[in-house]
């Protein structure tokens, strides 16, 4: 995922973050699109992105919550046919 990428919200459930941000769940919501501000990689293990929750502030969470959103496109075809 680079910056100015558009993800979507696939897992709130689990949500991750790191010591350094702070989000309650309700702050972002499954199946919206989020656009990528910064990849970053806290670390390595564990990459993140910064992205803007629903009431505007920045946050870092795990890339794994998202998902690119032609991939989420194309799922979602799939499941169609």
């Amino acid at each position: 995922m680079q910056p100015g990428d558009i993800v979507i919200c696939i897992n709130k459930d689990k949500l991750s973050k790191h010591e350094y941000s702070f989000i309650i769940k309700e702050e972002i919501t499954i199946g919206k699109k989020y656009k990528v501000l910064t990849p970053t990689n806290v670390w390595k293990e564990k990459p993140w992105i910064i992205i803007k929750d629903d009431l505007g502030n920045e946050q870092s969470l795990m890339k794994s919550q998202f998902m690119l959103l032609e991939d989420w496109r194309q799922q979602q075809l799939d499941k169609l046919l």
